[in-house]
């Protein structure tokens, strides 16, 4: 859209389309909030919007909005809606944006699990390595199991397992498995 045309906009209360994608610490996606954000400002360098409710903001340029509808006036504030030409994504004090068809929502990608590949990339380095759940201590014991425990259940190591009754107790990563060394290439490490 034009810069004049958004001009007319500063103060409006917006919904975004597509919705913002907002992931959690860890880069995983949480549920997605239908948010108005508040079109701050139009300067030379595009659209400045800020989400009253985390305090994220980021200035659009006008390429990345492809059109915009009025909603609403309730309570003497305007509502509208901006359909956009990206995703926004939150992802902790960041808001990321990807290219795609106006309104279109993009899927966020998902950074493998910290422990899957500090694990297989521990058992890559040192093949003769037998790495029990307590030796990775950077991370909680007990995720440390279930990561061991679904690890050998795709096939991607070998591992010794402690039951107790319906859970597992505790986990020793005994070697790297064929599979496990292709998730490593696929995954890029």
């Amino acid at each position: 859209m034009k810069k004049d045309q958004l001009k007319k906009i500063v103060g409006f209360r917006v919904r975004l389309v597509p919705i913002a994608n907002r992931l959690n610490d860890h880069g995983l996606p949480l549920t997605k909030i239908d948010d108005h954000w508040i079109v701050r400002d139009v300067t030379d360098e595009g659209i400045d919007l800020h989400l009253p409710r985390t305090g994220h903001c980021r200035i659009l340029g006008f390429d990345n909005v492809h059109q915009f509808n009025t909603d609403r006036i309730d309570g003497g504030v305007t509502y509208g809606i901006l359909v956009l030409n990206v995703q926004l994504t939150i992802s902790r004090n960041d808001v990321s944006l990807t290219p795609t068809r106006p309104g279109e929502p993009v899927v966020p990608t998902i950074p493998p699990d910290p422990i899957r590949v500090a694990l297989l990339r521990q058992l890559y380095a040192d093949p003769t390595a037998h790495i029990p759940a307590g030796a990775m201590s950077q991370f909680a014991h007990k995720d440390v199991i279930a990561e061991i425990t679904r690890c050998k259940a795709e096939g991607l190591i070998d591992a010794a397992l402690l039951q107790g009754g319906n859970s597992v107790l505790d986990a020793v990563a005994l070697r790297l498995k064929s599979h496990g060394i292709e998730w490593l290439r696929l995954n890029g490490f």
